[in-house]
């Protein structure tokens, strides 16, 4: 694992153990506790995994993507592999929606929905995020069982905790003497 790049608000790592694998950090300080600070406060660094895009040996890509809510949770996580989709919501920690959408075209118009789990942000079967992937799900269409690739929670978790291993190396200002 490198440092590629390196700005105020953002941090790419490269790892080309197996294929290549890009990682992006923001600091998501200006937006996370923005409603708790008065405007002439300076914000502090939050630095949140927010980017995966992976090329595999084999050539196989996958992009995973967060969005982070104003507490600096993950509201949101997307993979696209295999021409699919995969959207998780999520709210405090909690999975409340689990579809993967089957794409048709690059313009990103959607195919088949297939559903894991169908609730909204108000939802009372809502799931921690980590007992929700320690399990597989099953994506159904009218009974139709999707097979595709996206069904592996392994690329999820290993976002997860690549982010949260890349999070203490910044805090702890070891970046430079990273080599995983």
């Amino acid at each position: 694992m490198e440092l590629y790049k390196e700005d105020e608000n953002k941090k790419v790592f490269i790892d080309n153990e197996n294929g290549q694998k890009v990682y992006t950090m923001l600091n998501m300080g200006s937006y996370v506790g923005n409603k708790s600070r008065e405007w002439y406060e300076e914000s502090p660094e939050v630095w949140k995994l927010m980017f995966l895009n992976e090329k595999a040996e084999t050539g196989e890509r996958k992009h995973i993507e967060a969005l982070v809510d104003d507490r600096g949770d993950y509201i949101r996580l997307l993979v696209d592999s295999g021409g699919s989709r995969r959207v998780i919501q999520l709210s405090q920690g909690k999975v409340y929606s689990d579809i993967i959408v089957e794409k048709f075209d690059n313009d990103g118009m959607s195919g088949n929905s297939y559903v894991a789990l169908d609730g909204d942000i108000l939802s009372t079967n809502m799931v921690p995020l980590d007992e929700y992937l320690a399990t597989p799900q099953k994506f159904v269409l009218d009974d139709k069982p999707y097979t595709g690739p996206l069904t592996d929670n392994s690329s999820i978790i290993d976002f997860i905790s690549k982010g949260e291993e890349l999070l203490t190396m910044v805090n702890s200002d070891s970046i430079s003497e990273m080599s995983l």
